[in-house]
């Protein structure tokens, strides 16, 4: 029952990652911006060190949106 909670959740958290991304004009997200997003919306504690030029902005624009595309989770983002 474990795995397919586990399952139905990524599809959940992936589904909000495009809806949001499509509603900032984003078409596809590079591999660590999913891999970034995915691992805060699944609960975990997330550090992301990404070079400059590769998108860490638009990470802080989609959480927001994927938060309220989810539902029922509260958010704390702190931007230094």
């Amino acid at each position: 029952m474990q795995w397919g909670r586990c399952l139905w959740m990524e599809a959940r958290i992936r589904q909000a990652i495009t809806v949001s991304g499509r509603a900032l004009g984003v078409l596809q997200f590079k591999s660590k911006q999913l891999e970034a997003l995915t691992a805060f919306l699944s609960g975990r504690d997330t550090f992301v060190s990404l070079p400059t030029g590769y998108g860490k902005s638009i990470i802080y624009a989609v959480l927001p949106l994927a938060f309220d595309s989810m539902k029922g989770k509260l958010l704390l983002l702190l931007l230094y």
